[in-house]
């Protein structure tokens, strides 16, 4: 009950993403800057998801030893273009980030929501289709968390 679900269907998989955002003000920083790495990690710590933290398939302290040994990706910026296609609101986010090795590597999505899963299959299908009769489409899986994990 906590939590957003959204399934990200991609080239040829599809996730499914769980979010629970969590503020938690960090006094001395200027406007839009981001606490360093040290700082970061206890942010995380200290807000990490209860189901996350007593995950019964991982040992435990996992997920803390996890975070406590993460690097830092950011900031990550994101550009958004709003428009339509195939008669559906979409919005072309583009991406500039670290990668697990600490290069930095421009990432592309496209952003349409279906009511349902049929709808979104279809919709990615048909999208898909569009983009490979411009000749735009990269024909390959691509997930912003694996680029950043390097997994």
């Amino acid at each position: 009950g906590n939590y957003t679900v959204q399934v990200n269907l991609s080239h040829t998989r599809a996730t499914l993403d769980f979010t629970n955002k969590k503020c938690r003000p960090v006094p001395g920083l200027a406007p839009g800057e981001l606490p360093g790495l040290d700082a970061s990690r206890a942010l995380v710590l200290d807000r990490l998801p209860g189901k996350l933290a007593k995950w019964g398939a991982k040992p435990a302290g996992w997920a803390e030893s996890v975070a406590a040994s993460s690097r830092l990706h950011g900031p990550v910026r994101q550009a958004n273009y709003p428009g339509r296609m195939l008669d559906h609101a979409m919005e072309t986010q583009v991406s500039r980030l670290r990668t697990a090795s600490g290069e930095l590597a421009w990432f592309a999505e496209i952003t349409a929501k279906g009511r349902t899963l049929r709808e979104a299959v279809e919709l990615r299908s048909d999208l898909m289709g569009k983009l490979r009769a411009e000749g735009w489409l990269l024909e390959r899986d691509a997930f912003k968390t694996e680029l950043i994990l390097g997994r």
